[in-house]
């Protein structure tokens, strides 16, 4: 598979789950919140960090790093969700 793909299946797991990115640094964004994806590009970035509220899942992740100039990929399974 080359492109994330969603169903309803995966979606109703995450229903009580909120996401959020940052571009570079710059202010928090919603990502996923009350069961709507932000569909918006992230174009030209250089890290992109993903933060998850899980709300008491166990699986998963709490924060995900992709950095296009380093060409990796860092995964934080415990982390703080970001207040701003």
């Amino acid at each position: 598979m080359d492109r994330f793909q969603t169903n309803y299946t995966s979606m109703k797991l995450l229903k009580d789950a909120t996401a959020v990115y940052k571009v570079d640094g710059g202010p928090t964004k919603f990502f996923y919140y009350k069961g709507v994806i932000n569909r918006d590009p992230i174009i030209g970035a250089k890290i992109v960090d993903f933060y998850v509220d899980r709300k008491g899942y166990e699986d998963g992740f709490d924060r995900l790093r992709i950095d296009n100039s380093t060409h990796t990929i860092t995964i934080w399974q415990k982390h703080a969700f970001p207040t701003k």
